[in-house]
């Protein structure tokens, strides 16, 4: 799979997901069911009631390979496991209001597909100090 990166658009910050190990797209359009009194299951009726709601969720391998996650776009280097944590958690997943995001890779569109931060997660083993596991929610939509 080909990398994946998110770029925080207030700033322009970039985080480039290495060694993705799932991406998990996921689609909703809920539904309110009606059943009427004397019916069958088949003649229940079916009430769209929301747009289409998009997440996606990443995991991927954080861990010391000398390169840049943040591709130069950050004021130093982003290499070491500790950095990279650092640095999404603070700089990439900002808790400010009117930050922004775009994912980028192959199954989004061209010019990013527009997203917001939900949810971050790093599972560091003190027995493989070697890499973490980091995994990132992704909401599609325009965060305002």
């Amino acid at each position: 799979m080909a990398d994946i990166y998110v770029l925080q658009t207030t700033n322009n910050y970039k985080y480039i997901f290495r060694l993705v190990q799932t991406l998990d797209p996921k689609s909703l359009k809920p539904v309110l069911s009606l059943e009427l009194p004397g019916t069958s299951a088949e003649n229940s009726l079916q009430m769209q009631y929301e747009g289409e709601k998009k997440e996606y969720a990443i995991s991927w391998l954080v861990y010391n390979n000398n390169v840049d996650t943040a591709d130069g776009t950050y004021t130093s280097t982003v290499k070491t496991i500790e950095e990279q944590i650092a640095y999404v958690d603070q700089q990439i997943k900002k808790p400010d209001l009117g930050v922004g995001w775009k994912l980028y890779g192959d199954i989004f569109s061209g010019s990013g597909t527009p997203v917001a931060f939900e949810y971050l997660f790093f599972k560091v083993d003190a027995r493989k100090p070697m890499y973490a596991i980091g995994t990132a929610r992704f909401k599609v939509g325009t965060v305002v």
